[in-house]
């Protein structure tokens, strides 16, 4: 048996990572094209089957008077997990955020009026406002992020209440819903999930996996986007949906955060 020489061992060794380097790797949205076209549904049998999951998360969520739910979103590209636990009426909304289990932001929505309470982080000061907000659902957008400003993106959609007549959050699931493509049946939390891909279109330019439960709520959802100029799309964010109540909820839960006033300085003796 003749011994191959070390010295074409190694060529031969660093032209087969070469080749390896250079095969094409699908990216996320590639993979989600292909499963897309392996389930073997006709055109009629997927817009039939998508427009019932469609009508199952409307329904859901217009079935509730009160909802109140924990939603954790992690971004592939950073450490960092975000947590927000809400709670609804269609006219109300508690959302208490945290980063990495650290409090940080907490906004209501009651009464017609909108409160946000930032918390001292990454070295910038507390913050506290109230005003009216644009809409019965609550703001077009938020004020307080300094400090946070990088997890903002991800915190978008938990400052209106999802119980409002034409909520947008709920408008959006459905109407990517009933455009996309259903592909799987996976478990999320244990419940078996329809998993539909919702691929560009000309009203929304990203890719989205959204997974939804047997009851209509959602359990995940997942978005991906270039995530560098002229990149692939590749997964950059992660939601998931669960501890889902529809009991009410004590009125205490709408309270604002107002922090007290300041002390009065003391009173002094003297003249002044």
């Amino acid at each position: 048996m003749h011994r191959i020489p070390q010295s074409i061992a190694a060529i031969l060794l660093l032209t087969l990572l070469g080749c390896a380097q250079t095969q094409p790797t699908l990216n996320d949205e590639q993979r989600t094209r292909q499963r897309i076209e392996s389930t073997g549904l006709t055109e009629s049998e997927n817009e039939t089957r998508v427009a019932g999951i469609a009508d199952r998360i409307e329904d859901a969520y217009a079935a509730c008077s009160t909802l109140s739910l924990t939603a954790t979103i992690t971004e592939p590209l950073y450490p960092e997990t975000k947590r927000v636990e809400l709670a609804m009426t269609p006219d109300k909304l508690k959302a208490r955020i945290f980063i990495d289990d650290v409090p940080v932001l907490v906004w209501t929505l009651a009464d017609g009026r909108w409160e946000e309470f930032k918390s001292e982080y990454n070295g910038e000061p507390k913050a506290h406002l109230i005003r009216t907000p644009e809409s019965d659902e609550g703001p077009l957008d938020v004020t307080l992020s300094d400090g946070i400003e990088r997890h903002m993106c991800g915190l978008g959609g938990y400052y209106q209440t999802w119980l409002a007549p034409d909520s947008r959050r709920i408008e959006y699931f459905a109407s990517r819903i009933a455009k996309g493509s259903w592909i799987a049946n996976e478990k999320v939390h244990g419940r078996q999930c329809d998993v539909v891909a919702c691929l560009p279109n000309e009203r929304y330019g990203g890719t989205e996996l959204i997974y939804v439960r047997p009851d209509g709520f959602v359990a995940r959802w997942e978005s991906i986007r270039p995530t560098e100029r002229d990149g692939p799309p590749k997964l950059m964010r992660i939601r998931t949906y669960s501890n889902y109540r529809t009991t009410p909820l004590p009125d205490a839960t709408w309270n604002l955060e107002i922090p007290p006033d300041p002390m009065p300085p003391p009173k002094s003796d003297g003249p002044f």
